[in-house]
């Protein structure tokens, strides 16, 4: 092998890796955008935003062990069983596995459930999916913590 294309090869690794870093920090910047959005759609009734948030497929898994789907939390937001007043987003932590992402992060929901206040501080985990060039929130799992 000749000494040429050796460096060659080497640089264009090294470029390769730099490359992915940038894109990663990238994807990582517009998943936090999309958590900040999220927690305002829910304030505001934003279903448009919301909708190109959450796949058609998304489950939300509760911290008492309910499973529900898209369809069941929309419709707990539009006929206003579930308002929200305020969500305070905490710190993120992202992981990125190519198309596939995890947002582990704190919140502090408050708002309304059927009549009953409720104002918690919560530990997330959001499970994404790059499709066609957007990341779109397959799974969710809350867990209340301890006040």
């Amino acid at each position: 092998m000749s000494r040429p294309f050796l460096i060659f090869t080497l640089l264009a690794v090294l470029f390769m890796g730099q490359v992915s870093r940038a894109d990663e920090a990238a994807d990582k910047e517009q998943l936090r955008e999309i958590e900040k959005r999220s927690a305002a759609s829910l304030v505001n009734g934003d279903f448009q935003m919301l909708g190109s948030i959450f796949a058609e497929e998304w489950t939300l898994v509760s911290d008492d062990g309910q499973v529900l789907s898209r369809q069941q939390i929309f419709g707990q937001l539009r006929n206003g069983d579930l308002r929200f007043t305020s969500y305070a987003l905490g710190d993120l932590d992202l992981r990125i596995f190519g198309d596939t992402a995890i947002v582990i992060g704190r919140g502090a929901p408050h708002g309304e459930y059927r009549g009953e206040r409720f104002e918690t501080n919560e530990l997330f985990t959001d499970t994404f999916i790059r499709v066609g060039g957007q990341w779109r929130c397959i799974l969710s799992h809350t867990s209340t913590l301890p006040q």
